[in-house]
């Protein structure tokens, strides 16, 4: 797992979910210390990377829509 993802995962875990918008923020920010491309579409690879680094210890991100707020959120 490269230190981008490691710094997305710690970030994304200190808040336990985040909507969809502040995800990518961390995510450019995460790339962007590290000096990692951050395209857009290169987001969905990015956590399928790091879901299967979390596997084997039962973990995983997810996005769920939360009707309460009305928001697309990651959660782990």
């Amino acid at each position: 797992m490269r230190d981008s993802q490691r710094l997305f995962l710690r970030s994304l875990m200190s808040k336990q979910f985040l909507s969809e918008k502040e995800t990518k923020a961390v995510y450019q920010k995460a790339c962007g210390v590290f000096g990692d491309e951050s395209p857009p579409e290169n987001f969905n690879t990015f956590v399928e990377a790091i879901n299967k680094n979390i596997k084997p210890l039962f973990l995983e991100i997810r996005r769920e829509f939360q009707k309460k707020m009305g928001l697309c959120i990651l959660v782990w």
